[in-house]
């Protein structure tokens, strides 16, 4: 048995005990786009709310579940990270396989019980934190773009021996490969993903969470889970204190919680749009400080930091800490200050935002 088998074996095998007790709830898909199934089910998960990740599961299940799939995979190197690799690797072993999956009793049965562990799970998003800081850091806009120019071997050795985190996690996107999907930010480079994953291993990073990596990214083909696997030999800290984030208020909408209609559905972008129109010191701020192209996706950034991708139960290590201070005040494309200020409006304007939100429903539902 290969070593990659030997691991997700073991946690199937964890998972299967976990599931001979559980109860699959009723199969419940509601009415909604799977777009903003897709949106309630990561932020319900981030949130500890189980019925609403249920919910929105069971819609993405009926209306799209090759999404769901994928999702939950994402989701767990995300959100769940290194402060839970035990259900980052069950999530990961599930989601790849529908073969296990009807094993272990059909498509939703292991989709709610896997969704009510995420939820469950205490949090970590560092993973997500360091990739916002590789493609948007200012100090590294040089090495943006010289990296994608370097030798295989330079950047290898960038990505084993470097003593700056971002650099080296930058050196390994662009040995994982930027031209499909291709980021943002990034140049287009071809990459070896093989390889890369080599140069993990020759970086010390544990077997375990190498093979949580290599299976993640063979589901998603997304950089979270390369650069979860390199965090781990810095941000596995098991005395690391948790703690919730603190959450502001929400309504309910048409069945849906205020908080899923962010700049990821567009409803959401809709809402936003107006707020910065219709919040008179939102719009000054806005008029004095960005371009108008750069109002919606500013808001929509601060909207995310100040209600979206809050948790329950954060894992807070010191690189953990480090990594979301840089992401919310170095990587918004303005000022710390400004960027504390634009929080600062935003949250001052929920309630606004939730009203313009239900009239945006209101108005889409009667189109």
């Amino acid at each position: 048995m290969t070593i990659q088998n030997f691991v997700l074996d073991s946690f199937r095998t964890e998972f299967g005990s976990e599931i001979q007790g559980f109860v699959p709830p009723p199969f419940e898909p509601l009415s909604i786009s799977p777009w903003i199934a897709a949106s309630m089910l990561q932020k319900a998960i981030r949130r500890g709310h189980i019925d609403l990740a249920t919910k929105a599961a069971a819609s993405l299940l009926e209306s799209d579940p090759a999404r769901l799939w994928h999702r939950l995979a994402a989701i767990a190197f995300e959100d769940i990270g290194l402060a839970d690799t035990a259900t980052v690797g069950v999530a990961t072993s599930l989601a790849c396989y529908k073969r296990i999956r009807r094993h272990f009793g059909g498509e939703w049965p292991v989709a709610a019980c896997l969704v009510a562990r995420l939820a469950l799970a205490p949090k970590s998003r560092a993973a997500d934190d360091l990739f916002m800081a590789i493609e948007r850091l200012p100090i590294l806009s040089e090495h943006r773009i010289a990296y994608a120019q370097r030798s295989q071997t330079r950047l290898e050795l960038i990505a084993l021996r470097s003593e700056n985190m971002y650099e080296r996690g930058l050196a390994l996107c662009y040995l994982f490969g930027t031209d499909f999907p291709r980021p943002k930010y990034l140049q287009s480079r071809r990459g070896n993903p093989v390889r890369a994953f080599e140069v993990l291993e020759a970086s010390g990073t544990m077997p375990t969470i190498l093979e949580i990596a290599r299976e993640g990214y063979r589901k998603t083909h997304e950089m979270l889970s390369p650069l979860f696997a390199l965090l781990s030999n810095v941000d596995a800290d098991a005395s690391a204190v948790s703690a919730s984030d603190v959450i502001p208020a929400e309504i309910m909408i048409d069945g849906v919680p205020s908080w899923v209609l962010d700049g990821f559905t567009r409803e959401g972008r809709l809402a936003i749009g107006r707020l910065v129109l219709e919040s008179r010191d939102l719009n000054a701020w806005m008029r004095a400080t960005a371009s108008k192209s750069k109002w919606l996706p500013l808001a929509a950034s601060a909207l995310f930091h100040v209600e979206g991708g809050l948790l329950k139960t954060r894992s807070q290590p010191p690189l953990s800490v480090e990594l979301r201070r840089i992401n919310e005040e170095m990587c918004a494309g303005i000022p710390p200050d400004k960027a504390r200020e634009l929080f600062s409006l935003i949250a001052m304007n929920l309630p606004l935002l939730n009203a313009i939100r239900a009239d945006v429903m209101k108005g889409t539902q009667n189109g």
